[in-house]
């Protein structure tokens, strides 16, 4: 199915087997060319690869099918920013940056010193981190990222707790073996389509 292939495409890109997993999102999108998912997925698999301009294409074919979609655009943002178009993605950011969206701050971060606005970055994610309604989960990369701003402003006792948050939020422990055994498990339960 669609979304076996797209699962699996998900572990692949976790063993940082990208070429297998565009593999299996091109098949995915062969069988349903509309599958939103695919399309992000097949986007991040690209620029995992390095391949910038297809991310892009990914990302364009995914907001043709889910205008406005805040995790669309801020993943062509990410990808936007990697490529040195700062201000491109600045633009793209601003409706979620004022809405405060978590899945922006970490990018807007990433592109504030481009603009001076490092420190207003800092400020909206201990803002958000502050919220008693914040899924926890979501919120290692922007501890990773007040780690990162804490560390450069001296503050080592803060950056440290950010740091420390953030790992143990990823559980960045990595074990290719574990890896290894989520592939095969779930070549083994699906069959081949």
């Amino acid at each position: 199915s669609v979304e076996t292939l797209t699962n699996l495409a998900r572990a692949q890109v976790l063993i940082g087997a990208q070429d297998f997993a565009i593999k299996h999102l091109r098949k995915a999108l062969q069988l349903r060319p509309n599958f939103l998912d695919a399309h992000i997925e097949l986007a991040w698999a690209f620029r995992l690869a390095g391949k910038y301009d297809d991310s892009l294409d990914c990302f364009a074919k995914a907001l043709e099918l889910s205008p406005g979609n805040s995790r669309v655009l801020t993943g062509k943002a990410k990808i936007l920013e990697v490529l040195g178009r700062y201000k491109e993605a600045y633009e793209i950011l601003q409706p979620f940056i004022k809405e405060e969206a978590s899945e922006a701050l970490p990018v807007y971060y990433d592109l504030s010193h481009h603009f001076g606005e490092r420190d207003e970055a800092a400020s909206l994610i201990n803002k958000l981190l502050d919220k008693d309604d914040i899924n926890a989960q979501g919120t290692a990369p922007l501890h990773f990222r007040l780690g990162n701003y804490y560390d450069k402003a001296g503050d080592y006792d803060t950056a440290f707790r950010h740091f420390r948050e953030a790992n143990a939020l990823t559980n960045r422990r990595f074990s290719i073996e574990e890896a290894k055994r989520l592939f095969k498990e779930i070549a083994t339960r699906y069959n081949r389509e």
